[in-house]
């Protein structure tokens, strides 16, 4: 049986996948932050709607490349970078969707519960565990092998419950998701959106990392 790698040891591989890829992924956080800033400075467009939709048509996007190339890299693949942007291509309408889910199940929340303090931290709690469940739905969306466009979304979902509800998988899920969030809540709100764009690449790479070793630990243990 596999034991666990370090969070140490993972954090070093995840590192090694920015580096060897780090210009394509400087390359698409410009062009993502360039389409956030242009959405809002848009006249017309609300900051709140600016942010969620330069985080799905921009950032998700961007998400799926490290999540494509990470996987082929992380496995060291002799695959053709023409066929990782094919499989990216394919699959991306799956991170866009359920990158919007989730935001548009954040926002209903926050608006559903009231505006008492109490409702607040009760449904944004329930809100992070839900995506704490789902934190590598987009990743397997991205990375699994076989997959038929009919069920990638509900396979995703599946997949990524089926590791989270791991003592392992959970915790990685938990990192993975709460390390942004308590960045953001600790960055004056004027900083929030470069912050956010630096921290798209590493906790993707991160997430792809986590994902991996979980697949290689539940194979080891089932055979």
């Amino acid at each position: 049986m596999i034991e666990p790698a370090s969070i140490g040891t993972l954090l070093r591989r995840a590192g090694r996948l920015i580096v060897r890829r780090w210009p394509l992924y400087a390359i698409g956080t410009l062009v993502a932050v360039a389409i956030q800033f242009g959405l809002l400075f848009a006249p017309g467009i609300s900051p709140e709607v600016a942010g969620v939709v330069g985080e799905v048509f921009a950032y998700a996007p961007l998400t799926a490349i490290v999540f494509g190339f990470g996987a082929a890299d992380y496995v060291a693949e002799a695959v053709e970078p023409a066929a990782i942007w094919g499989r990216i291509a394919e699959r991306v309408w799956a991170v866009v969707v359920l990158d919007a889910a989730i935001n548009l199940l954040y926002i209903a929340v926050a608006f559903g519960v009231g505006a008492a303090p109490v409702a607040q931290v009760v449904g944004e709690t329930g809100v992070l565990i839900l995506i704490t469940l789902l934190a590598f739905a987009e990743t397997h969306a991205i990375v699994a092998p076989d997959e038929k466009p009919a069920r990638l979304l509900a396979d995703s979902l599946l997949a990524s419950v089926r590791i989270t509800t791991t003592r392992i998988g959970y915790g990685r899920a938990v990192a993975v998701v709460l390390l942004p969030f308590l960045i953001l809540l600790l960055v004056p709100r004027s900083w929030s959106v470069a912050v956010s764009a630096l921290l798209t690449v590493p906790v993707a790479a991160l997430t792809v990392v986590f994902y991996l070793d979980c697949l290689t630990l539940a194979g080891s243990r089932t055979k």
